[in-house]
C-alpha cells in the first residue's frame, strides 16, 4: 500500500511527498525486495527537488549496493551530473576518481571523463586535469574511454603550456578516432 501512495505521487507530480515516502520504504523496508528500485526513486526525486543530504544519502546507499549490478554507471553519471550542475566539484572528482579504476571497462567511463574534465576546467585545475589523465592513459585506456582521456589530458597540458603533450594527444585523437565520411571527404 506504501508503495502504491509513493508511486501515485510520483505520477500526480508531488515532487516532495514522493521523495519523503520513498525515503521511508527505504529507512523502514531494507530488506525488501524492491530495496534498489525503492533507493533509486528516492534518489531521483531528490535530486528533482534538490535535496543534497538524501541525494548523497541514497547515492551512497545504492552504490554500495552489490545488487545494483548494470546500473552503477548510470547512477554514477547521473550523479556526476548533479554535482557537477551543483558546483559540488570536490564530490563530482570524489565520485569519478573512485569510478574510474574500478570500473573503467564499462561505456560510462567515457561520459564521467567528461564531467571530471569539465569539472577541473572550471576550477582551473589544469596540473591535476593532465597529470590525472595522463595517469589514467596509462593504466585505465580502453576502446571506449580512450578519446576522452586523451582529449582532456591534451587540454591540461595545453593550459600548463606542455605544448608537446598536448600536441601529441591531440594528433592521436585525429589519427585513430577522426571518421571522414564521403561528404565530409568532399571538403578535405
Amino acid at each position: 500500500l506504501k508503495a502504491r501512495l509513493a508511486r501515485n505521487y510520483v505520477l500526480t507530480g508531488r515532487e516532495y511527498e514522493a521523495l519523503w515516502a520513498f525515503k521511508e520504504m527505504v529507512d523502514n523496508y531494507p530488506n525488501h525486495r524492491a530495496i534498489a528500485e525503492f533507493i533509486y526513486v528516492a534518489f531521483s526525486q531528490a535530486i528533482k527537488v534538490r535535496n543534497d543530504e538524501v541525494v548523497d544519502e541514497m547515492a551512497e546507499r545504492f552504490l554500495d549496493d552489490p545488487r545494483i549490478g548494470d546500473n552503477r554507471g548510470d547512477l554514477t553519471v547521473r550523479l556526476a551530473d548533479y554535482y557537477y550542475n551543483e558546483k559540488r566539484y570536490s564530490k563530482l572528482f570524489t565520485l569519478i576518481e573512485d569510478f574510474i579504476p574500478e570500473f573503467y571497462e564499462l561505456p560510462k567511463s567515457s561520459d564521467l571523463s567528461y564531467y571530471y574534465g569539465k569539472g577541473h576546467l572550471d576550477e582551473q585545475l589544469y596540473q591535476n586535469m593532465q597529470t590525472t589523465f595522463g595517469n589514467w592513459l596509462k593504466s585505465y585506456s580502453t576502446e571506449v574511454n580512450r578519446e576522452g582521456f586523451l582529449y582532456w589530458h591534451g587540454m591540461g597540458s595545453f593550459f600548463i603550456e606542455d605544448y608537446q603533450s598536448a600536441v601529441d594527444s591531440f594528433s592521436e585523437i585525429r589519427r585513430k578516432f577522426t571518421i571522414i565520411t564521403n561528404s565530409d571527404g568532399s571538403f578535405a
